[in-house]
């Protein structure tokens, strides 16, 4: 999630009631899950065939639109079929089609990233997020309904594609049609079933992936403890939020990951990949060992003083914001070097952890969750360690003493944790509210 709509749930947070809020950040949860379904992995698979092409990419230009509709189409019935969080059939609906529209896996985005363009990658996305979070800001302030600030939620992802469709077929006129052509449909149709197929395991990868960064949420959602959502979902996003230095290094570094690869540069990629995961765990390291002090009032600050209780569970998810960002960027070296099925097993054995210890703590609430995202997020970062150190045992040496280092914050978070209420009020006493 980015910074716009972290600072959303913040300013929502003052004045909207725990029932709407723990609706709104339910009605999040669905939006972004959609967002990964509603591709399925074609994202990875286009990104590295034009890395590795630099002159056309082979699945043409309906064929990734093709698999969001195709998946998108599934995720909604899904959502109309299932009993979500005490949404209406609409409401989820508008769900699944607002996540269809994100920027996350926007087929134009993909071209620009293939090809190395971040700069307008950047700028559409962060300019599509802060229209979103001002516009459902601005609506909530009104006091619209949760389906009226879904319906403005999507509107402002069609406006985006329309401008960015504009944008991106200058663009292609300015190269020539060696990128994309359009194609006939019998055609087409084949290219979308062959993307489906080819991306299918990077896609149960991606999709229990996400579902595993919400889990908290959902298992919160449906233990009859929905009111702390109100709480537990900001902090999800903060945390998320301060992420997104891992984000923007794996995106800048996989076109290059993928050619390097690919092209049996094993020395080459194995030095790329070991330099980035020095910087990226390093700051994330320094980062989480911080925010364990500055985590209290960092929730004073966000939320207000009504959510007092949440300090505590503040600092224990400063170990799952470390060990998620080291997660986060191993699962794209995986996917470079195509371990997409064992990805798939580590995240499955991550979700099944997550489960196990949230439901054999006493609590079924936001600190239960935190701890059990906190361990399986461990699990998973040194499954994967092992899973990468088969396939190069240099970097599997890399990524286990970066896991090891993720200890030091476990070990202070515990130790802070019993002062975090006197952090907290502390920090609110001092700014008066």
């Amino acid at each position: 999630m980015g910074i716009a709509q972290v600072l959303l749930l913040g300013f929502l947070a003052r004045f909207l009631s725990s029932g709407y809020m723990a609706d709104f950040v339910f009605a999040l949860m669905l939006v972004r899950v959609s967002e990964v379904i509603s591709d399925f992995g074609a994202r990875i698979e286009v990104t590295r065939d034009v890395a590795r092409r630099q002159q056309r990419c082979r699945h043409g230009v309906v064929a990734p639109f093709g698999q969001k509709i195709f998946f998108t189409g599934i995720l909604i019935g899904f959502y109309v079929m299932l009993p979500l969080g005490g949404l209406s059939p609409v409401e989820k609906a508008l769900c699944g089609a607002a996540g269809f529209f994100e920027t996350y896996t926007d087929p134009f985005l993909w071209w620009w990233r293939g090809r190395e363009r971040l700069d307008v990658e950047a700028a559409f996305r962060a300019g599509g997020r802060i229209l979103v979070a001002v516009a459902l800001g601005l609506g909530a302030f009104l006091g619209l309904g949760l389906t009226a600030l879904l319906i403005i939620w999507l509107t402002v992802g069609v406006v985006r594609w329309a401008v960015e469709g504009r944008r991106w077929r200058r663009e292609t006129a300015e190269i020539g049609t060696e990128w994309f052509h359009v194609e006939p449909i019998s055609l087409s149709l084949a290219k979308t079933w062959r993307l489906i197929r080819l991306s299918f395991p990077a896609g149960i990868s991606l999709f229990i992936l996400s579902l595993s960064q919400r889990l908290g949420v959902i298992l919160i959602g449906v233990s009859g403890a929905k009111q702390q959502l109100a709480g537990f979902g900001p902090i999800v996003a903060l945390v998320g939020a301060g992420g997104l230095i891992v984000t923007a290094m794996t995106a800048a570094a996989f076109p290059g990951m993928s050619r390097a690869y690919h092209a049996g540069e094993t020395a080459v990629f194995e030095g790329m990949v070991a330099r980035k995961t020095c910087w990226i765990a390093g700051i994330m390291l320094m980062a989480a060992v911080v925010g364990v002090a500055v985590g209290p009032g960092m929730i004073a600050l966000y939320l207000g003083r009504r959510f007092g209780g949440y300090a505590e569970v503040m600092v224990l998810a400063m170990p799952a914001y470390y060990y998620s960002g080291v997660a986060y960027w191993q699962k794209y070296v995986s996917n470079a070097m195509r371990l997409d099925w064992g990805d798939t097993v580590v995240l499955v054995l991550g979700i099944l952890s997550f489960v196990g210890i949230f439901y054999a703590q006493s609590g079924r609430g936001a600190k239960a969750a935190v701890i059990a995202w906190s361990a399986s997020e461990i699990i998973m970062v040194g499954l994967r360690a092992y899973l990468i150190g088969i396939r190069s045992p240099r970097l599997g040496r890399v990524f286990l003493t970066w896991w090891a280092w993720g200890l030091v914050v476990v070990v202070a978070s515990y130790i802070v944790t019993p002062w975090s209420g006197h952090l907290f009020a502390m920090t609110a006493n001092m700014l008066h509210f």
